[in-house]
């Protein structure tokens, strides 16, 4: 059904006014390049590496004591003054029941074993799946094997998760997020003092984390906008299906007097087409007005080109170095094309000349490319 100018003015109205999603840039980390990006485990050695504030990157307790800075941000902790002076963590300690808690934090002495640590934190990490651990069980695992220690326990996620109400004593949720921003909190000149390759892989690190967790939101705000503008989309939709469809046949219009638009399969959704001089002939036109609907790089525009009429790469050479050539191709800023094309030039479109496109393409041909015609608009004798 075609459009009334009163439909096209309300969705004109409707998406200026409408609050449109901003997708986040997606520059590519280690994480992402090396195919892990959210890989729970793989997250969970960073985590470990960085959290043992012994280990090679030089930055001592920062990163255990931004985990501390962001739960204190939801509560008190269960003990009183700074007891991680010196960290230690490990990775798939053994719980009852035959359970895995992902990571254990403690202030234990170097070869000592956790159970004699006097402040624990039980780390879970999440990212895509949902909490279905038993927390319940590694609380009271530790607690047997170490029941004086002070331990809290934390939920790792890309948000935070909701505890069930009887955990709400013993465990916090912090997102990964959360963790990331103290840590640039904490920072400061302390960069200088650690190791530079650990700093760049944290700093990746982080970069992952928010590529995740923005990954995340985007995916919300995108799915919400499309919920709430789904009539207006799917017609708008429609609508340019309807126009580049109509634009095949004006042009056939257009252009009917001179030349043979060829009917193609979907040309309505290609966005380009073949248009011939009658009779047979080395070359023919290919016109490209695919970014007149769709969103580029530059400004709308629409492309001329000629092709050889099989296409054939050798043909389409020799025709290259024929026309380029010409003072025709020259005046008119006609360039040599790239790979099977021969030559052609790329129009702007402007919104005075939408609405008369058909007629401008033929105006084109005619000032552009018809001088040219009179060295190829030859029969074929191949």
């Amino acid at each position: 059904m075609q459009p009334t100018q009163l439909e096209l003015d309300k969705l004109t109205s409707a998406f200026r006014a409408a609050h449109w999603p901003e997708i986040s840039e997606r520059r590519p980390t280690f994480f992402s390049i090396a195919k892990f990006p959210h890989y729970e485990n793989v997250m969970s050695n960073v985590y470990q590496f960085f959290f043992d504030s012994d280990g090679p990157h030089g930055l001592g307790t920062l990163c255990i004591d931004a985990l501390l800075d962001a739960i204190c941000k939801q509560g008190a902790l269960p003990w009183e003054g700074k007891p991680f002076r010196k960290v230690l963590a490990r990775r798939e300690e053994s719980m009852d029941e035959n359970q895995r808690l992902d990571i254990l934090v403690h202030n234990a002495q170097l070869g000592e074993s956790w159970e004699n640590a006097s402040a624990l934190i039980l780390i879970e990490n999440k990212v895509y799946h949902w909490l279905a651990n038993d927390l319940d069980n590694y609380w009271h695992s530790v607690e047997k094997r170490n029941p004086n220690g002070e331990k809290i326990g934390v939920v790792l996620g890309l948000k935070r998760e909701k505890l069930p109400l009887d955990l709400r004593t013993s465990w916090v949720c912090v997102s990964h997020l959360e963790w990331a921003r103290a840590v640039e909190a904490l920072l400061g000149s302390r960069i200088y003092r650690a190791e530079p390759r650990y700093i760049t892989l944290l700093l990746e690190f982080i970069e992952n984390i928010r590529t995740m967790t923005n990954a995340k939101e985007d995916f919300n705000e995108l799915m919400g906008f499309l919920q709430q503008n789904r009539a207006a989309i799917s017609r708008a939709i429609q609508i340019r299906d309807q126009a580049m469809e109509r634009i095949a046949f004006e042009l056939r219009e257009a252009l009917a007097a001179t030349y043979v638009v060829l009917p193609k399969k979907d040309e309505n959704m290609d966005g380009w087409l073949i248009i011939e001089k009658p009779g047979k002939h080395s070359l023919k036109y290919i016109l490209s007005y695919y970014y007149l609907f769709h969103e580029g790089d530059d400004a709308p525009n629409y492309r001329i080109a000629l092709l050889p009429e099989d296409g054939n790469i050798e043909k389409a050479k020799y025709w290259r170095d024929v026309l380029s050539t010409t003072e025709q191709a020259r005046l008119h800023k006609i360039e040599p094309d790239i790979h099977h094309y021969v030559i052609g030039k790329t129009y702007q479109v402007t919104s005075n000349n939408y609405q008369n496109f058909p007629q401008v393409v033929a105006d084109a041909l005619r000032n552009d490319w018809q001088p040219l015609e009179q060295y190829w608009l030859i029969k074929d004798t191949e």
